[in-house]
């Protein structure tokens, strides 16, 4: 988690941020606390949420985070499904 803390104590608008380099790789370690023990690692992101960001994000944020956590993984990868079908999330669309 102190990756997290430190991405949103360093880019409080996201990292959107930060410029590309297609020339690079990045190597994930699946093994931490968020992918082993997901209750420990929602709370602990919440933490930080709550310490790093305003009243209003970090509201919006937790919302987001306890939904996820209350609704099935396949009935969100069905909904992610059909959304991406119906290029809800199609920037280009715009």
């Amino acid at each position: 988690m102190s990756d997290f803390n430190t991405i949103v104590s360093q880019f409080p608008n996201g990292l959107s941020e930060l410029k590309i380099n297609n020339n690079g790789y990045v190597t994930f370690y699946l093994g931490g606390i968020s992918s082993q023990k997901a209750k420990i690692g929602n709370f602990d992101i919440i933490k930080i949420i709550w310490k790093n960001l305003t009243f209003t994000k970090a509201t919006l944020i937790t919302f987001i985070i306890l939904i996820k956590f209350f609704i099935p993984r396949f009935i969100r990868r069905l909904l992610m499904h059909a959304c991406k079908k119906n290029h809800l999330f199609d920037s280009t669309k715009v």
